[in-house]
């Protein structure tokens, strides 16, 4: 009996993609999360790293305007010790503030130049 465990061979799974159907669906995704009303209602309600992974996701794919436009949406209500905030550490009882539109452009730009 013992034998026969060790005779089994492992399968390794195949992931097999369609690259048409992905393109569709990611484009979809892009649509949906850079919408601005999607953004600016349910952005807010996710924590900072998922609203990066999203963002990571739609901007490494082609689509950096949806990325930009979700993570303008999320930041709308981060505040101090949030990723999309910006404090005085010198001043931490200044008002700070959320990053603004061409920092979050700027901010995304960086995932797509480290894969370029």
């Amino acid at each position: 009996m013992f034998r026969k465990l060790l005779k089994r061979k492992t399968v390794t799974p195949t992931l097999v993609v369609k690259h048409h159907e992905l393109s569709d669906a990611l484009g979809d995704l892009a649509k949906s999360f850079g919408d601005a009303w999607t953004a600016d209602h349910t952005g807010p309600a996710f924590s900072c790293s998922e609203a990066d992974s999203v963002a990571r996701l739609l901007a490494l794919t082609g689509h950096t305007d949806a990325a930009v436009q979700w993570l303008i949406g999320h930041a709308q209500k981060d505040d101090w010790d949030d990723f999309h905030f910006i404090g005085d550490v010198v001043d931490p009882e200044g008002e700070g503030r959320v990053m603004t539109d061409a920092e979050i452009a700027e901010y995304v730009a960086g995932w797509t130049e480290e894969n370029a």
